[in-house]
């Protein structure tokens, strides 16, 4: 006789009672939920929109949180300082050659540099800088008393557990295409429109259904993965009403995952196959390798708008 099989049923979050007043004035893409007696409110941004930077605002100065979660971390807080928009304009004029030579004599993150090459022909076109939304997030914050806490796992990680992850062939896959994905916006830009189409919840599920067909490794150490960490550390922070800022395609799996035993030392681990040595040029092909898939397939999504 076979014995029955409990079956743990997964908790979901519970949506907010809403004030009459935050109904009607909180931005589309803000989703809230409960837990006990504290309150959720996730705005999903695109990283280089005008219009997210004022929802995030905006939702701030309705919701009065006490706490403010921002998907970033202690690599990434240069976005947060003050001159962040001009060294975000000048790293996006530097050479390859240049940002080597940095990297050698300032220490400076491959990731920080490497960002501003790979929004380059964005950033000509709109008026705010790649997460600029996590600034305006740190200061409408501030203005009003607010706990400002990085709510992603830090940068070197994701990008060690990604690499350790690839094949020497996988690896190639990657480079290759961040050197088409060059070539396409050479050759057809982006459009601020195209830009916001990235809000749309359609277009990244199929960007990301996308890439996790054609790099499941990667899809699972840069979406998936994260969404267990910012989900962890969005459940764990302090405060009663909290916003986080995050990017649209990253609130689902967030949601989905609040109440899952979240093993977070092990997301945090950088595994034994990453530990290499760490040369300026490694460093280099690792960043601009698995920035490029990502561009790739934004890009791709977008490149029939070309006049």
């Amino acid at each position: 006789r076979m014995a029955n099989v409990v079956v743990p049923i997964k908790r979901s979050v519970e949506p907010l009672d809403l004030t009459p007043s935050l109904q009607e004035n909180l931005p589309a893409q803000v989703f809230h939920f409960k837990d006990v007696d504290r309150e959720f409110f996730l705005v999903g941004t695109a990283h280089v929109s005008p219009e997210s930077v004022r929802d995030v605002v905006k939702t701030i100065e309705l919701v009065k949180p006490d706490t403010i979660l921002i998907e970033l971390c202690s690599d990434r807080r240069m976005i947060l300082s003050d001159d962040a928009s001009a060294q975000f304009k000048a790293s996006k004029e530097m050479s390859f050659a240049e940002i080597l030579e940095k990297m050698k004599t300032d220490r400076t993150s491959a990731l920080q540099l490497c960002l501003g090459k790979f929004y380059k022909k964005v950033g000509d076109q709109l008026d705010v800088f790649p997460g600029e939304e996590f600034r305006a997030a740190a200061n409408a914050g501030q203005a009003l008393g607010c706990r400002v806490v990085f709510g992603d796992r830090r940068a070197s990680i994701t990008l060690a557990r990604a690499w350790a992850k690839l094949s020497t062939f996988r690896r190639l896959h990657l480079l290759a295409y961040f050197v088409y994905s060059l070539i396409v916006v050479d050759l057809f830009g982006v459009k601020k429109e195209d830009i916001e189409k990235l809000k749309s919840a359609d277009a990244l599920d199929e960007m990301l259904e996308e890439l996790g067909s054609s790099f499941p490794q990667l899809f699972q150490v840069l979406k998936t993965e994260r969404d267990l960490v910012m989900a962890y550390k969005l459940r764990h922070c302090q405060g009663q009403r909290i916003v986080g800022v995050y990017g649209l395609g990253h609130i689902k799996g967030i949601m989905d995952s609040f109440y899952e035993d979240i093993d977070i030392a092990e997301l945090e681990s950088v595994p034994s196959a990453a530990v290499e040595k760490k040369s300026v040029l490694g460093r280099m092909v690792k960043t601009v390798a698995i920035l490029g898939v990502i561009s790739f397939f934004v890009y791709k999504r977008f490149r029939h708008n070309a006049p």
